[in-house]
């Protein structure tokens, strides 16, 4: 009785004056999440953000692009694809945001990530490079996309894509093909799945 008495007033101690000796150990996998993230998964605060539906047996796939001599063209390495098996459409998310926050004149090149996550699988690769003169272009860019079989969105961070500059901006293109591979997939780095879609923005 003494000692389950006294275990109750160590117990008591512990709590009121929150002696370190008293603390429970904290579990080693907690993570922290984004305020919102669960809502919104596409969301960045700064790059580029999208929820997409790919359509059953159809590929799409994800590029950044920017303005060169008065041409929409594709980033090299900043692309990404999903593929839809033949009887079901993939839901999902694709983002392209730097991996530091960190601003400045002191600060030259920041490194960029895409991340793409869907039913066909997830997909993450990071130290990717932008062109250090379109970096203040950039700006942020939340999209939720209506893609149409065998069809191409281009989107711009900006209210007029009619009126387009010769160079700059970073703005996002998505092409759809179809395919005849039975199961779904998705991959990063490379647009091998790519056709001549109709272009439905300029």
């Amino acid at each position: 009785m003494k000692t389950k008495r006294t275990s109750l007033i160590v117990a008591a101690c512990c709590a009121l004056f929150a002696l370190p000796a008293c603390k429970r150990k904290q579990p080693d996998n907690i993570s922290i999440v984004q305020p919102g993230a669960a809502e919104r998964p596409e969301m960045v605060s700064s790059g580029i953000g999208a929820k997409f539906a790919v359509p059953a047996g159809q590929v799409a796939v994800f590029e950044v692009v920017t303005r060169r001599g008065g041409a929409t063209v594709a980033l090299p390495t900043l692309v990404a694809y999903v593929v839809a098996p033949q009887r079901e459409a993939v839901t999902g998310t694709f983002r392209f945001f730097p991996e530091s926050e960190m601003t400045g004149p002191e600060v030259r090149r920041r490194a960029w990530r895409i991340e793409q996550r869907s039913g066909a699988g997830n997909e993450s690769v990071g130290g990717l490079s932008l062109p250090e003169a379109l970096e203040p272009t950039v700006g942020r860019l939340l999209l939720n996309l209506d893609l149409e079989p065998g069809k191409e969105v281009i989107r711009w961070n900006r209210g007029d894509d009619n009126a387009l500059p010769d160079d700059g901006l970073v703005g996002l293109r998505v092409t759809l093909s179809a395919h005849e591979q039975k199961e779904g997939g998705s991959g990063v780095g490379h647009a091998d799945w790519k056709k001549s879609p109709t272009t439905t923005q300029p």
